[in-house]
């Protein structure tokens, strides 16, 4: 469970493979195979490695967001490392500078310079496990079904109108303030 309020969890674990089978709506209808996140040369340096960017790679939460996951332990480790792995997601540094109005990245002399470190930081361990009793001699086989999720009738269904937007009056103008969505029933 990602139980931050505004940081994003990609997590994985080493060399193993997990099967999501649920989340904050129960068991899903059937397993989803999650691949582990290994590292890659980082493309704008000739030493360091950084976590994979691949976003089918590893298990994304978002705030508040649960998942239910499965694994077989693998190889001799008594220890088990799950990891967080950065991803980019356009973070920004702020720094102060005297408010220039032809300036675009200056609000009231706090200026948002992008982050060069964005999904370049090194993997972090959450939570070790420690396994006892016997080895694992059995890979999971994840079930085809996990649960029947019938659909929704929606005959007769209306569509509504949906409007994204904040009242930040002070933001310069790359922030779109309003747009309008018009959703179809499901």
């Amino acid at each position: 469970m990602n139980v931050s309020n505004a940081r994003f969890m990609r997590v994985s674990i080493s060399g193993h493979r997990m099967f999501r089978i649920g989340g904050d709506g129960g068991l899903l209808e059937a397993g989803i195979e999650i691949q582990p996140i290994d590292l890659v040369p980082d493309p704008d340096s000739q030493t360091e490695m950084i976590s994979n960017p691949d976003p089918n790679r590893g298990l994304l939460l978002t705030p508040g967001e649960r998942a239910d996951v499965v694994f077989t332990p693998q190889g001799d480790d008594s220890t088990i490392a799950i990891q967080w792995h950065d991803i980019a997601r356009g973070r920004r540094r702020a720094s102060f500078r005297p408010q220039i109005a032809t300036d675009p990245g200056s609000f009231q002399g706090i200026a948002l310079d992008p982050d060069e470190r964005d999904g370049k930081r090194p993997p972090q361990t959450l939570l070790t496990l420690e396994l006892t009793g016997q080895d694992g001699d059995k890979e999971y086989v994840l079930p085809a079904v996990l649960r029947n999720i019938e659909t929704i009738d929606a005959t007769g269904a209306e569509p509504i109108q949906v409007e994204f937007g904040h009242n930040f009056p002070e933001a310069n103008g790359d922030i779109t303030f309003f747009r309008s969505y018009e959703l179809d029933p499901i």
